[in-house]
């Protein structure tokens, strides 16, 4: 069990790097690398720990879509030209964590 959270951790961790840094490097403000970083932590632990049955990467992309709903809907509102990019970035990182933890984090 340790083994299962200890690799989607790492896995949510690489996935939240992988989205905060393009915004770092851009100075997007702190609070909302701090949210991009926690949802994909947090994603990586729910996409582990749900059984579908869909194939992996199939999997992590239908939670991150659902999951990522409420923050596509106020970034349309505060940055809708963020909308698609975001958008594309959780469906791409979605199938990368799904496939990653159905691979490490049995």
């Amino acid at each position: 069990m340790t083994n299962k959270i200890t690799a989607s951790l790492i896995i949510g961790i690489c996935a939240g790097v992988i989205d905060i840094l393009p915004g770092v490097i851009q100075g997007i403000d702190f609070r909302i690398t701090i949210a991009g970083f926690s949802f994909w932590v947090t994603n990586s632990i729910v996409i582990a720990y749900i059984f579908l049955p869909v194939k992996d990467w199939q999997k992590g992309i239908l939670i991150s879509s659902l999951l990522a709903i409420p923050g596509v809907a106020l970034l349309s509102v505060v940055h809708p030209g963020s909308v698609i990019p975001m958008i594309i970035l959780t469906f791409f990182l979605g199938a990368f964590v799904g496939h990653l933890n159905g691979k490490y984090a049995r």
